[in-house]
């Protein structure tokens, strides 16, 4: 993937990749597989006919994702002179460290485009 330059650029690098999902599976098509999943009241079975009807398009996606996150993220690295950053600065974070920032309700909350939120 080529890589690009700027936080612009990996702004609308994620935005393709949200386009792109949306090409290969439809939220429409997950959405109505999942009302028919209710209305046969197979709610518990759920996750596994989610998957047997859109396995293919979910590998993919996430494999785009992975791949577009990976370039946003070497460029930030390329930016901030990583590579230039002395091995003694470098550490190993443990992920019960990691998952103590990211699970918190206030870290990196969503919010909606356009609608006036501060966040944005």
């Amino acid at each position: 993937m080529r890589l690009v330059k700027g936080e612009q650029a990996s702004g609308l690098a994620t935005i393709e990749l949200m386009k792109r999902t949306q090409r290969t599976i439809k939220p429409k098509a997950i959405v109505d597989k999942y009302v028919e999943i209710l209305a046969a009241k197979k709610k518990h079975d759920a996750a596994d006919l989610l998957w047997k009807q859109f396995h293919t398009g979910r590998i993919k996606v996430l494999a785009d994702g992975s791949k577009t996150l990976a370039m946003i993220w070497d460029n930030v690295w390329a930016k901030g002179n990583g590579g230039k950053m002395p091995k003694s600065k470098l550490k190993i974070v443990s992920t019960t460290t990691l998952k103590n920032i990211y699970q918190r309700q206030d870290f990196l909350p969503s919010a909606v485009l356009g609608g006036g939120d501060n966040h944005l």
